[in-house]
This record gives structure tokens, sequence and C-alpha cells, in this order.
């Protein structure tokens, strides 16, 4: 086997390719090295110990409870009784015919495409604005990043205040002439989910906002230099140029957005508790509320319908982001 000192002379050697870095290893080297012993259990151990234990609290905290779930949303798990049977999809086929539980994922694929949308659309247009050379600029991204470290339900039962009929809003409304927009929000239809989906934007888009600035502070200044020397205006230079090279951190934005409101559970329990009438109930305060009477099993079977659901569409979306990653 030859030396470290002659496999470099050897790369040195052919200078246009070692610059190209299109160098390779010769030939003969390259054979010696795939005959060579493996690795001893010593250079083997040393990775494997940082490894192996996050290895065994991922495999006991996460994939044996999703299997374990798997399997009693087959069963009768229920607290009234002590005998566990298997019952096939009986679970699930009641689950489908339960009006509470189609109503509930129509509101959660509401709150979840609302969100996702308005949250990505408020983070980029404010990570447009901290690009900019603004002297308040650091002030300005931790006032807008302070609601996401927040508690979810400190931030919902304040907005609950906020939103009651004799709350801060309707007092502001009624002092500036506008009497006829107050109301009760949390209990009209429609409004009070809107108010969700408007306070979970206010909580999140300060964590979009800081991924966005990221990127924009990773585009090339050459070339939104050059965007202006062809005389590019603002539209042109953000359609052309800027969104393009923010493409990565498009897809993380809107992967994270749409399973973090795809599991939305505290906020609408502080907010209206899935009220009035289950008007803005979603799936995990079913499933919350099933637990707490003892339908375990068919807490566990919407639960993991809940889980496949978001992990087929994060893959859809994973793979539609990537495929417009690399058409522009």
């Amino acid at each position: 086997m030859p030396s470290r000192a002659e496999t470099w002379a050897n790369l040195a050697g052919n200078k246009q390719s070692y610059r190209a870095g299109l160098t390779r290893l010769p030939e003969k080297h390259c054979t010696e090295r795939m005959k060579a012993k493996p690795q001893s259990l010593a250079q083997i151990g040393y990775p494997a110990a940082f490894i192996i234990p996050a290895a065994i609290v991922f495999i006991l905290f996460f994939i044996v409870p999703v299997c374990m779930g798997f399997f009693y949303s087959f069963t009768n798990w229920n607290l009234r009784n002590p005998v566990l049977e298997f019952v096939g999809f009986n679970q699930f086929k009641t689950m489908f015919n339960d009006e509470l539980i189609r109503s509930s994922f129509i509101n959660t694929f509401i709150f979840s495409g609302s969100v996702t949308v308005l949250q990505n659309v408020a983070g980029l247009v404010l990570a447009l604005i901290m690009f900019q050379k603004l002297k308040s600029r650091e002030f300005l991204q931790t006032i807008f990043f302070m609601p996401y470290i927040l508690s979810v339900l400190i931030v919902g039962y304040a907005f609950r205040a906020i939103f009651h009929p004799t709350g801060v809003l309707n007092n502001v409304l009624a002092t500036i002439g506008l009497e006829g927009l107050t109301q009760d929000w949390l209990n009209t239809k429609y409004i009070n989910l809107m108010c969700i989906i408007l306070v979970s934007v206010w909580m999140e888009m300060g964590f979009t906002m800081t991924i966005y600035l990221t990127g924009l502070k990773n585009i090339p200044s050459e070339l939104l230099e050059a965007s202006l020397i062809d005389g590019a205006g603002p539209w042109e230079r953000f359609k052309e140029v800027i969104l393009p090279l923010l493409a990565p951190a498009v897809t993380i934005n809107v992967l994270i957005s749409f399973i973090a409101s795809m599991k939305v559970f505290e906020l609408v329990l502080a907010l209206t508790k899935g009220g009035p009438g289950h008007m803005t109930e979603v799936i995990n305060g079913v499933v919350f509320r099933m637990f707490g009477r003892g339908q375990l099993a068919y807490g566990t079977a919407v639960s993991v319908v809940l889980f496949l659901i978001i992990a087929v569409l994060s893959v859809f979306i994973l793979k539609y982001f990537r495929r417009k990653e690399i058409d522009v």
C-alpha cells in the first residue's frame, strides 16, 4: 500500500484536475483499500457509544408506542372492560360513521390549511422587512419571535379574555366608533375558528420569519446587485431571484407548519374547549375526551388515522416541494 505522502504526490501530479475538484485516488490504491481489513471493534465502538443511547431512547419512546398504538386500535381496550379482545376494524368502522369525528377532521383540515398558508405568508413578509437595513432590526426580530416561546395555554387564556364580549377587543372597537363590529367572537360560527387561526399565526410567524430570514441571508449579494443593474423592479427581483433561491426554506416552513397545525390541541382547549356545540372541535380534542371517558381503543384508533394522514401528506408535500426546488 502506498504511503500517505505518495498518495498526495499522485494527487498533486494532476494539477488541473485537482483544482477542478475532480481528482480521484489511483486505481491501485482504491483496490488495495477495498481489500483492506475491516475496522476494529474499538473503531466501531466509538461512534456507536454516541448512537446507541439515542437509538434506545428513540425506540422506547417513539417506535414502541407507535407499534402499541397500532395494536390496541384493533382491540376493545376499555377501562370498563378488563378483558382485552381483538375486534379487527370495528373501531375504524365506528369512527368513520361518527358525525363528531367527521366534523372534527374537517375543522382540523381547515385550521391546518389556513394556518400553513397565512403563517408562511406572514413570516415571509416579516423576513423581507427585517432583511432591510433597519436600525431597530434586532429589536423587532426579538419582538416578533417572542410569542413563539410563550406557553400555548397562557396565550390561549390571554386571548380568551381579549375576545370576551366585554373584553379588550370589543372595548377598543366601541371606543373608536365601530360598535357595529362588536360581537361574541368565540361563540359565533366561523368567526370563532378564524380567531383561533389568527392567534396561532400570531404565535408561530416569528419562527417562520427566522427560517426565511436565514434563507435570505444565504442569497449571494451579487445576484441581487446584478438584478438591480439589469433594471429589475422589486416584484421582478422577488419573483425571479429571491423566491427561487428561498425554495429550501419554503419546503422546511410549509412542512413544519403543516405538521404542527394538524396536531393542534392546547390552543383550542384554552380558547373554546371545542365549543360551542363542538363547532371548533379538532381531532386531538376528541381523542383527549375519549381517553377521559375510558374509550382507550377508540381514541387510539383515531390517533392512528391522524398519524397516517399526517405521514402520507407530509411525504407528498416534501416530494412536491423538493421537485419544485429542482425545477428552479
